[in-house]
């Protein structure tokens, strides 16, 4: 099943986020994911937008039980034994994403942009190091999750987000409460 997905995530929400500093919604996150990760505009709350994608991951999750942990919901814990390589991180992303993501990283039809005006903002998870190559080992390449290794998944995580990519001035208000990850690139 990978991991990041949202089935089951219906369950695990109401939960705190630390980057917030307090307990949110489903639709709180889902907002999140729009601003950050999609680099757009919040839905309104009742728009037929919002409740569309609620009900989807309702129906992902409709054959799913409350588990006590939602393990599927997680990245994969890695081992980063030395600093991520960008240069052997851009051959693997030329060799092994490119096909899909485009050479330039710009996206295709197939796959979605990694870097550039149309993807992920500087305030989103994945703009984390630590947390694309999370997300790269448990679910790329698409053809054959999971065969990257540790240092593989961070090197081409590295290479990556050293793109520029969009601000997100609201970014100036996550984690207030302390307890930034020493890679949040702000």
């Amino acid at each position: 099943m990978g991991s990041g997905t949202y089935v089951g995530v219906i369950y695990a929400y109401p939960q705190y986020k630390a980057r917030i500093g307090r307990v949110i919604s489903l639709e709180e996150r889902i907002h999140e994911c729009v601003e950050r990760s999609l680099n757009g505009k919040a839905l309104p709350p009742q728009s037929a937008a919002m409740k569309a994608i609620q009900v989807y991951i309702s129906w992902l999750s409709q054959h799913v039980s409350p588990p006590a942990e939602l393990t599927w919901l997680r990245f994969p814990a890695l081992s980063l034994k030395a600093q991520p390589d960008t240069n052997h991180g851009a051959r693997l992303f030329e060799r092994s994403c490119a096909g899909c993501h485009g050479a330039d990283g710009h996206g295709t039809e197939m796959a979605p942009p990694l870097w550039g005006p149309h993807f992920f903002n500087i305030a989103s998870g994945l703009a984390r190091v630590s947390q694309a190559a999370a997300f790269i080992k448990g679910n790329m390449p698409i053809t054959q999750p999971g065969t990257f290794s540790d240092a593989d998944t961070f090197d081409i995580a590295a290479f990556v987000n050293s793109h520029p990519r969009p601000d997100y001035p609201p970014k100036m208000l996550d984690y207030p409460k302390g307890g930034k990850p020493t890679d949040v690139p702000y």
